[in-house]
C-alpha cells in the first residue's frame, strides 16, 4: 500500500481523490435580527481551497427564532450563498425554488403573538472551481412583519467546510 510520509515545503502536494485536504469551522454566537422579506446575511464562514478541482462539503446549522404579533402566518426561509471575489451565487434557494433543500417553515395564529424556534440544518457538496477565498453565508428572509432572530436566547449556529480532493 502507498503511504504519504514526511514533510514538504510545498502547499500543493496533490492528495488522492476523496481525501480531506482541510477543514474550516466556525461557531457563531452573535445575535442578529431583522424583519425584512429580502434575504439578509445571518451567519458566514470562509475557506480558501488549495486546488481548483476540489469539492467543498458545507454543513450548516442555524438557530432561528421567529415572532409575529398579528393574526397571520409566521413564515421564514433560509438559503445558502457562495461569495467569491465579490460575486454572490445562491446555491440553495428558498422553498419555492426547484433546487430547494433548505426549506422555510410556517404556522398560523388566530390570536396573534406567535413565537416559534427552529434549528435549520443543511449539507451541500459544492464544486466552486477556484483557489480564491470563498465565503459561505446562510441568509434568512421572512413574511411581512415577521421578526427573525438568529442565535436568540443564548443559542449558537455553526458552519463547517471540508475541502475534498478530486
Amino acid at each position: 500500500a502507498d503511504k504519504i510520509e514526511g514533510v514538504t515545503a510545498s502547499g500543493t502536494v496533490q492528495m488522492p481523490a476523496g481525501y480531506i485536504v482541510q477543514t474550516q469551522s466556525s461557531v457563531i454566537t452573535a445575535t442578529t435580527a431583522h424583519t425584512t422579506t429580502t434575504y439578509t446575511d445571518s451567519i458566514s464562514a470562509t475557506i480558501t481551497p488549495k486546488f481548483s478541482t476540489s469539492k467543498i462539503m458545507v454543513w450548516a446549522t442555524t438557530s432561528l427564532f421567529g415572532e409575529i404579533t398579528s393574526t397571520t402566518y409566521l413564515w421564514f426561509a433560509s438559503r445558502l450563498v457562495r461569495v467569491v471575489g465579490g460575486t454572490t451565487t445562491a446555491i440553495f434557494n428558498d422553498h419555492t425554488a426547484s433546487n430547494s433543500l433548505m426549506h422555510g417553515w410556517g404556522t398560523r395564529s388566530s390570536s396573534g403573538n406567535l413565537e416559534s424556534a427552529s434549528y435549520e440544518t443543511l449539507q451541500f457538496l459544492d464544486s466552486p472551481s477556484t483557489t480564491s477565498e470563498i465565503t459561505y453565508k446562510i441568509q434568512t428572509a421572512g413574511r411581512s412583519s415577521v421578526a427573525i432572530s438568529v442565535n436568540a436566547r443564548s443559542t449558537s449556529s455553526t458552519i463547517t467546510m471540508m475541502e475534498i480532493a478530486q
